[in-house]
């Protein structure tokens, strides 16, 4: 049995229903005490004892990420951040962990320095920073902040995890230090049974995006909607505050998704046969990168924008992405629990 401190970003849901299928795993052979803060504390909290920690938000306006407004938030916000998760250094030299383990949450990751453990990263955004990946139009600056993003809050790790549904070639100079691993899913979905309906799944992470909605309701399908937090009737869209009941269930019986370009969501998505239209915030390059390969692969369409025509064309080629999402593959987590159980009981020696 290990002590293991595992530290959640919170910004969206991703990290937070992907790390809760870790969490239950690891929680059956070890001691595992959970960092996390916004979204991502809300969720895990309904599953586990979770330490709140103060971290980093982005800031949106119309599906594309507000730098100036972000980095003013960030700035006012900092030293309250600072100071806070300072105070969490007693409750981590108290936990006296074997090993660290962050989904791409920084502040645990530097204590890990500062307390010489060893420190597994298990996210997608390194994906970024350590393979082989096309360039993208209009997308190189986004891709080097990107890069200066992922080396601010990973700058070191033992080791780490790189989840993922398409695999180019790792740089040759981690190639003993990095594993590409299947998107990790949680219980639910590997348990859910889904099936066709009528309804399209919408998830959105910016608030303000009123393209979408303005052009969703010129066609004739109806649309669940989640991410703009309220429970309301608009024509042909329904709006849904967070219940996870009702989001797996409703994802499940849906005939197609629309989302931004969100890592998880897309592999969950994928896993359930359901055609993507992704269209990724602006900006955010590993969106962008998600969506691309999406396409690649034919399992969906990659948009920068939604109009009715893309849109219609989405709908018009769904019977050949949901041929093609019958070559997607998955072994239900096992062959990267094994490797992690093996990676910890490694480091923790």
């Amino acid at each position: 049995m290990a002590k293991i401190l595992y530290s959640v970003a919170g910004e969206g849901n991703g990290h937070a229903f992907r790390s809760k299928a870790v969490i239950d795993h690891l929680l059956k052979k070890n001691e595992v005490q959970v960092f996390s803060h916004g979204k991502g504390f809300r969720y895990l909290a309904k599953f586990f004892p979770v330490k709140r920690i103060l971290g980093f938000h982005i800031a949106y306006i119309n599906n594309n990420t507000s730098s100036i407004l972000t980095f003013l938030f960030t700035l006012l916000k900092f030293p309250l951040m600072f100071l806070w998760n300072l105070r969490l250094a007693y409750n981590i030299i108290k936990i006296k962990p074997d090993v660290i383990i962050s989904d791409f949450e920084p502040f645990t990751n530097y204590f890990s320095y500062l307390l010489f453990k060893p420190l597994i990263s298990i996210d997608n955004q390194h994906m970024i920073s350590y393979t082989k990946i096309p360039k993208l139009k209009n997308q190189s600056l986004y891709k080097i902040w990107a890069d200066i993003v992922i080396h601010l809050f990973i700058p070191k790790a033992s080791f780490r995890f790189i989840t993922t549904f398409f695999y180019p070639k790792l740089k040759n100079n981690c190639k003993n230090k990095v594993k590409l691993v299947e998107p990790i899913l949680r219980g639910e979905i590997l348990n859910a049974k889904p099936t066709k309906g009528n309804h399209i799944f919408v998830y959105q992470t910016s608030k303000t995006y009123s393209t979408l909605l303005n052009t969703l309701k010129e066609t004739n399908e109806d649309f669940i909607i989640y991410g703009f937090d309220k429970e309301e009737k608009d024509k042909n869209l329904t709006f849904r505050k967070f219940n996870d009941k009702k989001f797996l269930k409703e994802l499940s019986e849906s005939k197609a998704v629309i989302i931004n370009g969100g890592f998880t969501l897309m592999g969950e998505a994928l896993y359930l046969g359901k055609p993507v239209l992704s269209i990724p915030v602006k900006k955010q390059f590993e969106q962008n990168l998600n969506a691309h390969y999406l396409e690649e692969m034919g399992y969906g369409k990659y948009e920068e924008d939604i109009t009715l025509i893309n849109f219609f064309e989405f709908m018009k080629n769904l019977p050949t992405y949901e041929k093609n999402l019958k070559n997607f593959k998955h072994k239900k987590n096992k062959d990267f629990f094994n490797d992690l159980d093996k990676k910890i009981t490694e480091l923790a020696r």
